[in-house]
């Protein structure tokens, strides 16, 4: 925990205190898909698509021309060929990672004979059927019952949801804030996912279930991974590394000599230094080329990843004989 400014930065409230979140996606940059299963990514798109309707439109949401979050409205409440072609592209990639993230967990996808009719649900008008004329129209999937496997592919699909969504956003530069704030980039969700609001709990998991219920019922045939080796990576792949605090107030410096101060209050690793601008928000300090950091509690600078001990070797050096204890106040200069 630093103090800068005066100001304590302790992150999230105390239940997070010692919780550095960094989102660890399931990685699937080297998964193919098979044709066969890549040929249910529209149908599941739109399906995805029409679930978030039906659960807006139950919400109290309406079509409207521009979104207006006071009123309720939104302009993607109509049919998936309608969409926005940004909107249709989300819901394809989403799709697309989702088939991806299951055959990453070790799941086997094989196709069996599909029904010969597939039928949607029909909802009641009131309050489905929309001023442009559109009503959802989900997949009727009443039938389908997800084993117990199935249930905790669904949970581990969730929660793989959120750590994409929050990769994107801190790639983005949002930070952890107590309220959603889009001018500075905060957000109250950059948690890990079981910190995360219930209500996004759900609607994650109603999303992944809608998706492997159906990929079911179009007759494709899921098995999980044999054995925990694949469990255990998975596991072992989400473990969070570090944590960076970024100030309220950021000021450009073109001239003369400017340092900070920092308080060092509890032991622990924790490293302090200096970035440029474009330093990516998603990256640790000194872990590119565009920052610098010096650990004290390994007595350790670090750029570009990797650490090294210092000595006293000129003005360039940060000099320190020992490691950082708690108390210890620090000027820090580039």
């Amino acid at each position: 925990m630093l103090s800068v400014a005066a100001q304590k930065q302790a992150g999230p409230l105390p239940v997070e205190d010692d919780i550095a979140y960094v989102p660890a996606p399931v990685d699937t940059a080297a998964i193919q898909l098979p044709s066969f299963v890549e040929n249910i990514r529209d149908k599941l798109a739109e399906s995805i698509h029409e679930m978030w309707a039906m659960g807006k439109i139950e919400a109290g949401w309406t079509f409207g021309e521009r979104r207006d979050d006071t009123l309720g409205l939104h302009p993607c409440l109509t049919q998936f060929q309608n969409l926005p072609q940004a909107e249709k592209r989300y819901n394809v990639q989403l799709a697309l990672q989702t088939l991806r993230t299951i055959l990453a967990l070790g799941y086997s996808v094989s196709m069996d004979k599909p029904p010969a009719r597939i039928r949607a649900v029909r909802l009641p008008n009131d309050p489905f059927l929309q001023a442009n004329g559109y009503k959802p129209a989900p997949l009727d999937l009443s039938a389908i019952e997800l084993s117990p496997k199935m249930e905790e592919l669904v949970d581990l699909l969730a929660e793989n949801t959120h750590n994409l969504w929050a990769k994107e956003r801190i790639g983005q530069g949002w930070t952890y804030g107590l309220n959603e704030d889009s001018e500075r980039r905060r957000s109250p969700h950059l948690l890990p996912y079981v910190y995360v609001d219930e209500a996004i709990k759900v609607a994650n998991r109603n999303t992944a279930s809608e998706t492997v219920r159906t990929l079911l019922v179009y007759g494709y045939v899921l098995d999980p991974p044999t054995g925990d080796v694949e469990a255990a990576e998975v596991k072992a792949s989400r473990h969070p590394t570090q944590r960076t605090y970024r100030a309220e107030n950021t000021y450009g410096v073109s001239a003369g000599k400017w340092y900070y101060e920092v308080e060092i209050l509890s032991p622990g690793s924790c490293s302090v230094g200096w970035a440029k601008t474009d330093a990516a928000p998603d990256v640790s300090l000194g872990g590119d080329e565009s920052s610098w950091a010096y650990d004290g509690s390994s007595e350790e600078k670090i750029f570009v990843g990797c650490g090294r001990r210092t000595a006293r070797s000129g003005q360039s050096e940060i000099l320190l004989e020992s490691s950082w204890t708690p108390t210890i106040k620090l000027s820090c200069s580039p």
